[in-house]
């Protein structure tokens, strides 16, 4: 009995960004990975695909491999994710009021019927609430349904550190956030 030994199929890929050229099914002399038959296939018979993958380091190997890269159709920003809340209300869709009066957080929308629309209903939001700009001294941090925001809704405070001077960090939602500050 004989063994049938298939070539070895490969990316050819630019070294300096990691961008796949080509791919080939024999040896060359260009910089080249081995990839699995599937992928080859793939890339052979479309070759708008190889705009879908990169070569990269593997972290624990310190190897090249080839990867999927993530396409996202909106750019990724961190102050989308990481959002601190300013000392405003004018001109904010959100307005999230640190009520030491009453000690609780009184979360609002102002404009509801020209935002409501950009709203998922199921959506939750997520507050963080830290030493004034400093968001690795967590204070406290609440979660709260879309849908309670719309309506308006209050949170009573659980420490003390609540009513100090505090900055707040969201995701953002509702595009514009205010914090206000009521006090005796």
């Amino acid at each position: 009995m004989f063994k049938i030994e298939l070539p070895k199929c490969y990316a050819i890929y630019d070294k300096s960004s990691g961008t796949i050229l080509g791919v080939s099914s024999g040896e060359t002399e260009d910089t080249r990975i081995e990839i699995s038959r599937e992928l080859f296939r793939e890339i052979s018979n479309n070759h708008s695909l190889l705009q879908g993958y990169i070569v990269t380091l593997d972290v624990i190997s310190s190897l090249p491999i080839v990867i999927e890269k993530n396409i996202d159709p909106s750019p990724f920003t961190i102050s989308d994710e990481v959002y601190l809340v300013p000392n405003l209300i004018d001109a904010v869709n959100c307005v999230i009021e640190q009520d030491n009066v009453n000690k609780c957080w009184n979360i609002f929308l102002k404009n509801v019927e020209s935002i409501v629309s950009t709203i998922t209903p199921t959506e939750n939001c997520y507050f963080s609430i830290s030493r004034p700009n400093d968001i690795h001294y967590l204070i406290r941090n609440f979660t709260i349904p879309t849908t309670e925001i719309i309506n308006g809704t209050s949170i009573p405070y659980l420490t003390a550190d609540e009513s100090d001077s505090v900055s707040i960090y969201t995701r953002r939602i509702f595009g514009k956030y205010g914090h206000r500050l009521i006090s005796n």
